[in-house]
């Protein structure tokens, strides 16, 4: 709740588009990108172009969702007479589960991994751009920070971690399936809002494009079980008619008390002011009334 609680509502599906010029120049930019948008080297550079305008307009915790992505990060491995370090692939696309924990994070850190995962952005653009040789102007420092790396053997350093080059198109689209996971998780708390549930739920656009419905097997105690797809396994036995959206602040929220309408004590408080606003104005009419009554 908290993640689909973070996407702008001008983006969300309960909000319906209106007429401020920013709006649709958003709008346009989200098509681009869920519409036009083709897999390839030849258009990686236009797709990632497109995508950053999207999450730049995002808060921090999102653009550290969408952006961070530790496939083709070296990390170490360890057997009985060496150690290595191999890079990390994630075929299945599990980075979801590791990214929703930086909800939450403190503004430092969530800076932080924005800017390094931006770095690592600019670094495969350069990379998708043909290279035939080395550079003459290559020097010693350049060597130290790893460019032989980069432009020999297709790995190249972000501070002090370093990556295999996995390709732009490659990251575009893993980043472009997190941001449906966004999407896609308002979808569904949406469908679980009010009626036919199962009719929305069926409507659902964003979780088929997602990268996250996919199940997947796994062993535990000498037996085999089964995990369910990332985006649906956040919901996986909660009750529909807990799930509310705030009447104030449009949040989703998990109802304690099946007569809560609002997520906090601070919408609470707007509520009943709204109401008693409500009761002083009809008050009002009403007395008007019946003055204008007894003048006739």
């Amino acid at each position: 709740m908290r993640l689909a609680n973070l996407l702008p509502k001008v983006l969300r599906r309960s909000t319906k588009s209106g007429d401020d010029p920013n709006e649709r120049r958003s709008f346009n930019y989200w098509y681009r990108v869920r519409d036009w948008w083709w897999p390839n080297d030849e258009d990686a550079i236009h797709n990632m172009f497109y995508l950053k305008h999207i999450v730049d307009e995002f808060p921090l915790e999102l653009q550290a969702f969408i952006l961070n992505d530790d496939a083709g990060r070296h990390i170490e491995i360890s057997d009985e007479t060496s150690s290595r370090t191999e890079p990390l692939f994630d075929p299945s696309h599990l980075q979801p589960l590791e990214n929703i924990t930086l909800i939450g994070q403190s503004e430092r850190k969530l800076q932080a991994i924005v800017s390094k995962s931006k770095e690592r952005i600019d670094v495969e653009t350069k990379n998708s751009e043909p290279k035939t040789s080395l550079p003459h102007n290559l020097g010693q420092a350049d060597l130290a920070l790893g460019s032989v790396d980069e432009w020999l053997f297709g790995a190249y350093y972000i501070g002090n971690i370093k990556f295999k080059k996995v390709g732009l198109s490659y990251l575009a689209d893993r980043a472009r399936k997190r941001l449906f996971f966004i999407f896609a998780a308002d979808e569904i708390l949406d469908a679980m809002v009010g009626q036919n549930t199962n009719q929305k739920l069926n409507n659902t656009w964003h979780s088929k494009v997602s990268g996250a419905v996919r199940g997947y097997l796994y062993v535990e105690n000498d037996e085999v079980k089964s995990h369910p797809p990332i985006l649906f396994s956040f919901v996986v036995g909660v009750q529909p008619s807990r799930i509310r959206r705030c009447g104030i602040c449009e949040s989703y929220f998990w109802a304690g008390r099946k007569d809560k309408k609002v997520c906090s004590e601070q919408c609470g408080a707007t509520s009943r002011k709204r109401e008693q606003r409500i009761r002083d104005y009809e008050k009002k009419i009403g007395t008007r009334r019946r003055k204008r009554k007894n003048r006739k």
